[in-house]
């Protein structure tokens, strides 16, 4: 995100949020123990979209306007046209 001229403090802010929080996974009979999150957002968070747009900016920056190509980008989505 820094690459894009967010701040720190607010990457930072984001980084405090995730802090604390624990997950297990669970796939047919197994689920295993409860392990720490170091990265990520909460599913629903509001932040979500905007982040992630910001994550795959290099995705869109593929592309070369006026040579036929054209590259989209909305929420988890991204759509490259030559």
């Amino acid at each position: 995100m820094r690459k894009r001229g967010v701040p720190r403090e607010y990457t930072d802010w984001i980084a405090r949020k995730v802090l604390g929080r624990r997950t297990t996974l669970k796939f047919d009979r197994f689920e295993s123990e409860a392990f720490p999150l170091s990265k990520g957002l909460d599913q629903g968070c509001p932040l979500s979209g905007l982040a992630f747009q910001f994550y795959n900016a290099d995705l869109v920056d593929v592309s070369v306007p006026g040579s036929g190509e054209d590259a989209v980008a909305f929420m988890d989505d991204m759509l490259l046209l030559v």
